[in-house]
């Protein structure tokens, strides 16, 4: 079912007074966030598929023969994780969520069922930047396409550093080295067609932070 999740930005619908950031996550995508200790101060970068369109008579279409694209369209910097079968620790603004609704799901609330509520303002370790906790991406760019040109949506062009190390756990999900290709100053990622949660870990690729800090400055 269709909801609005990730909510990242405050003029989608009316809000509640003290309304923050939220994103959702449950099953099994859930249990690999849990997994790979994913917690307090981590960012979730947000993509999705898109494909260009143009408007014809007061109507939107798609343009011919514009590919499909994995485009990045948003963050979230983790302040707090609330399992949703603790119902006492929501916040009364958040009730409203899709994960937060009793109508949602006919089986009770489990652990494996969590909201992830936005920090304040972005934080990144030695890194100046003046961005809120969670947000979107207004304009498309070419840096927040992962998608590799000329490739269909599920080959990735990325930077040449987040190729696999030997001793490093790497993407997670993409840890068969089969899946990257070297190239010149890019690595190119045949991206898990099944999976919504990629984990990368930070320590063992600092430049992603950079990285990071560039996309956005495009916000």
């Amino acid at each position: 079912m269709a909801h609005l999740d990730p909510d990242l930005s405050y003029d989608s619908i009316d809000r509640q007074a003290n309304w923050k950031p939220v994103f959702g996550q449950s099953g099994a995508a859930e249990r690999h966030l849990q997994n790979c200790n994913v917690q307090e101060g981590d960012v979730f970068v947000f993509y999705g598929w898109f494909r260009q369109v143009e408007q014809c008579a007061g109507r939107y279409r798609y343009v011919r023969s514009a590919p499909d694209l994995h485009v990045i369209f948003g963050w979230l910097q983790i302040e707090r994780r609330i399992a949703v079968d603790k119902r006492s620790e929501i916040p009364a603004w958040a009730l409203y969520h899709p994960h937060c609704n009793p109508k949602r799901t006919r089986t009770k609330y489990s652990d494996l069922d969590s909201i992830y509520i936005a920090t304040g303002d972005l934080k990144l370790p030695n890194i100046a930047i003046n961005k809120p906790g969670a947000g979107v991406f207004h304009r498309f760019d070419p840096a927040l396409c992962l998608t590799a040109p000329g490739r269909s949506r599920s080959w990735w062009q990325l930077p040449g550093w987040f190729y696999p190390g030997a001793e490093k756990a790497g993407l997670s999900y993409h840890r068969d080295v089969s899946r990257w290709t070297p190239g010149e100053g890019h690595v190119l990622l045949h991206s898990a067609g099944r999976g919504q949660e990629f984990v990368f870990d930070c320590q063992e690729y600092p430049e992603a932070l950079a990285w990071l800090s560039d996309l956005l400055c495009l916000s």
